[in-house]
């Protein structure tokens, strides 16, 4: 089943522990879309400014092109370090067919998110990622991005990313007509536009039911232990029932409301034997759930 969801002004398309984030514009890196990265920041950021591709990425064809050749180099704005409209002065990474697409593969161990940013090409764009076994997670478009001009503008680009909780081992962008642009290939830790895909999926499984409970329990006895069994998952964001910006006490009785579909409810904990007590009703709930 897909979900669809919006996001920090982004639109997410969910399959499960997959989220797909854009198009959305991108002129430099500080258009990356808040919250994709743990703590905003990418592991690596390829802007083929040294004429090479680096960071263990690997590409099924294509090559970088250098300033000068218009009509073949279209860089991400910011990359000559002056927004002005232009990506003529800038490196990108250019393939004749963009029917046929470039695929960027990630070397191990893989990373939860990785992105890529569209900056020229003709007819529609389309954006699929990969899976551990090549696996397709899902796709983005086809979707009307082009401005029909090769002279080197950046109002058209866009970022395309994904998050996925098992690892991305490839990302694939292509168009329908003429040549295809690509910069700023990046990858690293999944961040909150992840951990915030399903409220309360604390198994981190694409669904909030009563085998959250455990997790959720552990959240917030330990998050340090948590997060290392859960590293894409920020507990805050996931377990915050009550909209507080933090997981605490507090969340216990919204989770156990959300359980229940908004039936029976309990008192919120003033003391540490009241949470005790909650999340032992918590564990006999689960433990219908599963008899049932």
């Amino acid at each position: 089943m897909v979900v669809s969801a919006l996001i920090g002004g982004f639109s997410p398309i969910s399959w499960a522990q997959t989220v797909f984030v854009g198009p959305s514009p991108y002129l430099s890196r500080e258009d990356i879309p808040p919250g994709f990265y743990l703590n905003d920041t990418p592991a690596a950021l390829e802007d083929f400014e040294d004429g090479s591709l680096d960071f263990g990425i690997t590409a099924s064809n294509g090559a970088t092109v250098p300033p000068g050749f218009i009509g073949l180099i279209d860089s991400v704005d910011g990359d000559d370090g002056v927004i002005d409209g232009s990506g003529l002065l800038g490196h990108s990474w250019f393939y004749g067919a963009g029917a046929t697409g470039v695929v960027f593969t990630f070397s191990a161990p893989l990373p939860t998110a990785a992105g890529v940013v569209w900056t020229d090409g003709g007819g529609t764009t389309t954006f699929e990622a990969f899976g551990p076994g090549m696996l397709s997670l899902g796709t983005i478009g086809p979707v009307a991005i082009a401005d029909s001009s090769n002279a080197g503008t950046t109002a058209e680009d866009r970022f395309f990313g994904a998050l996925h909780g098992d690892g991305i081992l490839a990302i694939k962008v292509s168009n329908t007509s003429g040549g295809i642009e690509l910069d700023h290939v990046q990858y690293g830790t999944a961040g909150s536009l992840y951990s915030g895909s399903i409220l309360g999926d604390m198994d981190d499984n694409g669904v909030f039911d009563a085998f959250d409970v455990d997790e959720f329990e552990l959240a917030l006895a330990d998050q340090g232990a948590y997060i290392a069994l859960f590293p894409p998952v920020d507990p805050d964001q996931r377990g915050d029932m009550n909209g507080s910006g933090a997981l605490d006490a507090f969340d216990v009785a919204p989770f156990e409301q959300a359980l229940a579909g908004g039936g029976m409810s309990i008192p919120e904990p003033t003391t540490l034997v009241g949470l005790g007590l909650m999340l032992t009703f918590l564990a006999r709930q689960r433990s219908r759930a599963t008899r049932d």
